[in-house]
């Protein structure tokens, strides 16, 4: 659950997900048919603070919020991505096609579709959701020389030995290596330099890479 502003009017956003005891009590209250999906993230919703704020100092028995989206297969899943140009980015996946929506919230009750991921052509992998920048990179072959990558929602691809998992603004990709020769690497892809910092991992500051070295306290 998060809020986030459109033209000046604060608004509430959350996931909603059922499991299963909230599934059967909310069959029982008849909230639900038993058609209805269990144990997944099913919904994006939204609503206005203030209408959240009255309906709690009312006692009302529900919240107004509005479906931003809402999925309703078993394995189906929505996933907020971040901000990208002050828009926010949704992720819809369908199991049964095996296909990923990206949309992106321009109003609240606004959204525009930005890509279609079909999963099945990659065949990936791994692949990993960047919240910073709403990038889906995926991995689609790996071998002792490189790593090949594809962002997903522009379908751009990337070589390197070292795979990114962030990018930052579409100019910065940064690596964290965990095992062995722990460290970040950061390639800018504009002057098409590369950075590499020994003994580091970093972090994202209001966008800002920050890099922490034990080398050089």
């Amino acid at each position: 659950m998060f809020t986030a502003s459109f033209e000046g009017v604060p608004y509430i956003i959350c996931n909603a997900r059922l499991d299963e005891f909230d599934y059967y009590e909310a069959l029982e209250s008849g909230l639900v048919s038993p058609d209805d999906p269990i144990d997944h993230s099913e919904a994006i919703l939204v609503c206005s603070l203030d209408e959240a704020v009255d309906a709690i100092w009312s006692k009302a028995e529900r919240i107004p919020f509005d479906d931003l989206i809402r999925l309703h297969g078993e394995g189906d899943t929505v996933q907020y991505l971040g901000e990208r140009d002050g828009k926010l980015r949704f992720a819809a996946f369908i199991d049964e096609a095996n296909e990923e929506t990206i949309y992106e919230l321009t109003a609240p009750d606004v959204l525009r579709e930005v890509a279609v991921i079909d999963w099945g052509a990659y065949e990936p992998l791994d692949f990993t959701y960047d919240d910073v920048s709403s990038t889906i990179f995926i991995k689609v072959e790996e071998s002792d020389e490189h790593t090949e990558l594809i962002d997903a929602t522009s379908g751009a691809r990337f070589l390197d030995t070292a795979p990114f998992e962030r990018v930052l603004g579409g100019t910065y990709f940064i690596h964290e290596s965990a095992e062995g020769d722990q460290g970040v690497s950061i390639f800018h892809l504009e002057a098409n330099e590369r950075q590499r910092f020994e003994n580091a991992y970093y972090t994202v500051l209001d966008e800002t890479i920050i890099i922490l070295s034990t080398r050089q306290l």
